[in-house]
């Protein structure tokens, strides 16, 4: 459903663009304040089990089903989500992460959401109907110019993203964990 109701390119690009991603955060998913040699903070899957981030993903994306060459990779600690559908949603005590993110591209929405997860919060992902539009369809298939819009997409968020998996993290994200456990231990 999803191959078909996307143009050629976007589809192929977000397919391989979610592969890669759900492929680099089961290996380099560092959680801030819980990861250091031979600690596997997805284990600890509880810390802030109170709070999540809901990353949609249309129909039929390809974050669903995984043949079984794919399942020896598959690791049950991190749930593939499917990062390039646009709609999402998160806890408002969450909020300040995407509020204090200086991003003005694609960037905008994935990396807060990295620094969330990297905080604690639990993702979840859940399949809505979607159905791209017609005229959208029609302007985008096979024009060049969309084409290299969705390659530079993924040449601008792949490297990126990767880097926001393990390595340091803006310091407002501290303050934002901090306030956010503060309040799991008043509702505790």
């Amino acid at each position: 459903f999803f191959g078909k109701m996307y143009p050629t390119g976007q589809y192929h690009s977000e397919s391989f663009g979610a592969a890669y991603l759900n492929a680099m955060a089961r290996e380099k998913l560092m959680m801030v304040g819980l990861s250091g040699p031979g600690n596997d903070a997805l284990d600890n899957h509880q810390y802030h089990s109170f709070s999540h981030v809901t990353a949609l993903r249309s129909k039929g994306s390809s974050s669903g089903e995984r043949n079984s060459t794919e399942k020896k990779y598959y690791s049950s600690k991190w749930q593939d989500i499917d990062w390039l559908f646009g709609p999402f949603a998160f806890r408002k005590e969450w909020a300040d992460f995407w509020l204090r993110y200086d991003g003005s591209l694609w960037d905008a929405q994935i990396l807060p959401m990295v620094y969330a997860i990297r905080s604690g919060a639990k993702i979840i992902s859940v399949e809505v109907e979607f159905k791209a539009s017609v005229t959208m369809h029609d302007e985008e298939e096979g024009n060049p110019k969309f084409l290299l819009k969705r390659r530079q997409q993924l040449e601008a968020l792949l490297p990126t993203i990767e880097k926001s998996l393990s390595g340091p993290v803006p310091d407002y994200t501290h303050e934002i964990r901090a306030r956010i456990e503060d309040a799991a231990k008043i509702l505790a």
